[in-house]
Parts: structure tokens; sequence; C-alpha cells
């Protein structure tokens, strides 16, 4: 009897250490497809576009608060902007491997990065620059408009925000 115990327990010890490296293998397969959409999402996002339109605000101030050093170094100040911008785009979206095989099954990040390998995809990813840069002003405009009023309100709550 005890053999037949010992042998149950060596069978489900096996069981669990094989599902454990299916599951390895699980996880691997979803860090791949997230990498590849990944890849695909950026490669049709055009970063490029995405890059110097996260670039404007801080370029568009620098103009504003120092037209002489804005005519005489735009650009140097350019470049500088849109490296860093780029760098950090880059350093986001790769990033988001691990959290998106964390959160999507197998079968979601195979069919998102079928749809950004596809024409179809490729053109919604291309347009998104354009569509975010129509829609994130107003969005920004109405979250610091709601933005003082909530800090206000939380201030007389007894919120100390630096």
């Amino acid at each position: 009897m005890a053999r037949g115990k010992l042998r149950t327990g060596a069978v489900l010890v096996a069981l669990c250490a094989g599902s454990g490296a299916g599951a390895d293998d699980a996880t691997e397969a979803k860090l791949r497809l997230a990498r590849e959409y990944i890849g695909y999402s950026m490669e049709a996002l055009g970063s490029d576009a995405i890059v110097a339109q996260m670039s404007e605000p801080i370029l568009r101030q620098i103009q504003s608060r120092q037209p002489a050093l804005w005519a005489a170094k735009s650009t140097v100040l350019t470049p500088i902007v849109q490296d860093a911008m780029g760098a950090s785009l880059r350093e986001a979206m790769l990033g988001t491997d691990v959290a998106m095989a964390d959160s999507f099954t197998l079968a979601e990040l195979t069919a998102l990065r079928d749809f950004y390998a596809s024409p179809n995809g490729r053109s919604v990813m291309g347009k998104m620059p354009g569509f975010m840069g129509q829609v994130m002003p107003g969005v920004m405009e109405r979250t610091s408009r709601d933005l003082a009023p909530m800090l206000e309100r939380l201030a007389a709550e007894g919120v100390e925000l630096q």
C-alpha cells in the first residue's frame, strides 16, 4: 500500500512538474507573441510621427517662452527633445511585453499580432498619430480644466500634494 501511495505521489509530482513546464512554454509563447505585436505596432505607428507629436508641446513652449533662443537654435533643440521622447517611447513600448503576456490569453495575443500584421491593421495604426493629434488636445484641455477643482476638493479633505 505504501508503494502505491508513493507511485501516486510520484505521478502527481511528475504531472505538476510537467504542467509547470507547459505553463513556462505558454508564457514564452505569449511573450513571443507580445513582442511580435509590439514590433508590428511600433512599425505601423510610424514612431517618427508619434515622437514629433509628443515633442510638439515642449518645442512650442520653448518657442513661445524664448523666441530668440528658438530662432537661433531650433535645429539643435528639436533633435534633443525628439531623441529623448523617442527613446522614452521605445523603452515604454518594449517594456509592455510582460504585462501583455500576463493580461492576455494566447488566442488574444495571436489575434492582436495577426491584426497588426494585416493590411487593415497597418492602415489603422498608420492613421493613429493623426487621430491622436486630433483627440489628445481636447483630452488634455478637459483634464487640465477638471484638475484644479479636484485638487481643491482633495485639499479640503486634508490631502497635501506637492
